[in-house]
C-alpha cells in the first residue's frame, strides 16, 4: 500500500513537473515566436519606410537650397573613336536667372564643332562667344542629351545600391535597367530606350535634397553582328559657387543691345 501510495505521489509529482515544463517551454516558444513576428514587422515597416525604395527625384531648379551650380554632360555613340560625341558644360544661376553654356559635337575624327547658348534677363542668345543672336528656344535632346529632368519619374523604379558620397555630398546610389528608362523627345529626335537591346541607369541622387547630383547611363544596340554602345552622362558640382555669369556686351549682339 504505501508503496502504491508512493509510486502514486511519484507519478503526480512528475505529471505535475513535466506539466510545468510543458507550460514552461509553450510560454517560451510563444515569446520567441512573438520576437520573430515583431522582427519581420520591424525589417517589413522599415522597408516600406525606406526612402531609397522610393525616391521621388526633383529637378534641381526646385531646390531653393542650391541658387548657382555647374553640370557637364555628354552624349557617346560608338567606340573609339566614337562616331558622334557631344559634349554640354554650363554654369547656371537662378537668382538672377541666367546661364552661359558651351556646346561641342564631335564626328569620328574631325575637328570638334563648338557654339555657345546664353539666357539673362529671360532672353535666349546663341553665338561664337563673341558674336551673339537672339533665338526662340533650343532643346538639347536635339543633341541627344538626356537631362536629370528627363528622368524625374523613374525615382520610384530604381533599386538602391548603396549611400555613397560625392565631391563632400550624401547621395544615395540608384541602379536601373531599360525597362526602367524612358523613351525621350519627340518623333525625329527621339532617344528611344525601349529600342535598345540592353541598358543600365545609375543616378547618384542627392540624400537630403533629392535631386540628381551625377548620372550615367550605358545602353547596347546591335546590328546585325556589330554592337554599338551608347553612353550617356551628367555631372553637377560648384554647388552656390560658381563665378558670376558676365551679360553681353552690347557690341557683342547682331542687330542692338541685348533686352
Amino acid at each position: 500500500m504505501w508503496n502504491r501510495i508512493a509510486t502514486t505521489r511519484v507519478d503526480l509529482a512528475l505529471d505535475t513537473t513535466f506539466g510545468l515544463e510543458l507550460k514552461r517551454v509553450s510560454e517560451d516558444l510563444r515569446y520567441r515566436l512573438n520576437q520573430i513576428a515583431a522582427g519581420l514587422f520591424l525589417m517589413i515597416a522599415f522597408a516600406a519606410s525606406d526612402p531609397a525604395m522610393a525616391v521621388e527625384l526633383r529637378a534641381i531648379a526646385d531646390v531653393a537650397s542650391v541658387d548657382s551650380y555647374r553640370t557637364h554632360s555628354f552624349m557617346r555613340f560608338g567606340d573609339e573613336p566614337p562616331a558622334q560625341h557631344v559634349e554640354v558644360s554650363g554654369v547656371f544661376a537662378k537668382s538672377p536667372e541666367a546661364h552661359d553654356i558651351q556646346v561641342s559635337v564631335t564626328e569620328g575624327r574631325r575637328k570638334p564643332w563648338i557654339y555657345y547658348l546664353r539666357r539673362e534677363n529671360g532672353v535666349l542668345y546663341s553665338g561664337s562667344g563673341t558674336r551673339w543672336n537672339e533665338i526662340d528656344k533650343f532643346d538639347l535632346t536635339e543633341l541627344s542629351i538626356v537631362e536629370p529632368e528627363d528622368l524625374l519619374e523613374i525615382g520610384p523604379k530604381l533599386d538602391e545600391v548603396a549611400t555613397e558620397e560625392l565631391d563632400g555630398r550624401k547621395v544615395i546610389h540608384l541602379r536601373g535597367n531599360k525597362e526602367d528608362l524612358p523613351d525621350i523627345g519627340g518623333s525625329s529626335d527621339a532617344i528611344e530606350f525601349s529600342r535598345t537591346d540592353k541598358a543600365t541607369v545609375d543616378l547618384w541622387v542627392d540624400a537630403e535634397e533629392f535631386f540628381v547630383v551625377k548620372m550615367q547611363i550605358d545602353a547596347e544596340v546591335k546590328q546585325g553582328s556589330d554592337v554599338l554602345n551608347v553612353a550617356f552622362g551628367y555631372e553637377a558640382s560648384d554647388f552656390n559657387d560658381v563665378p558670376a555669369i558676365e551679360p553681353i556686351a552690347p557690341d557683342q549682339l547682331e542687330g542692338g543691345s541685348p533686352k
